[in-house]
């Protein structure tokens, strides 16, 4: 993906291709991906409402520790930055809804909390096998 994100893939190739990890005890290069090309940021606009029915529908799947959650939270973030935009309003609503059953998850990710997830600040929060203690 970091080869092709964002030059050669759109944004719905790109969707179908986030996916949870079948082991999420493991962290590769799939993870460096999310965690560290601040893929969030990079999201037009035009394409957050789309994105953000993605995030909701994923955030069904996958739990609350990793790169994909955080990336999820990292998008509802920004969702907020254009709430005058009607078609995000409806979609960040939409994903808050689907959220807010579970709550064991953070909905909202800034991206220094992202950083700082990344860089193990945050221990408690990454898979086993990257644990610092």
């Amino acid at each position: 993906m970091k080869a092709t994100w964002p030059e050669f893939l759109s944004i719905s190739e790109l969707l179908q291709g986030l996916t949870p990890p079948s082991d999420p005890d493991f962290a590769g290069a799939y993870d460096a991906f999310l965690y560290y090309t601040r893929l969030a940021e990079q999201i037009d606009e035009t394409d957050l409402p789309q994105v953000l029915d993605w995030a909701a529908r994923t955030a069904e799947q996958v739990g609350a520790i990793g790169p994909l959650p955080t990336l999820l939270g990292q998008l509802a973030y920004r969702g907020l930055a254009h709430l005058k935009n009607e078609a995000v309003r409806k979609s960040l609503a939409g994903l808050i809804l689907r959220h807010v059953p579970e709550l064991s998850q953070r909905l909202f990710v800034s991206p220094e909390e992202a950083a700082s997830y990344a860089s193990c600040e945050h221990t408690d929060l990454r898979p086993n096998s990257i644990r610092t203690t």
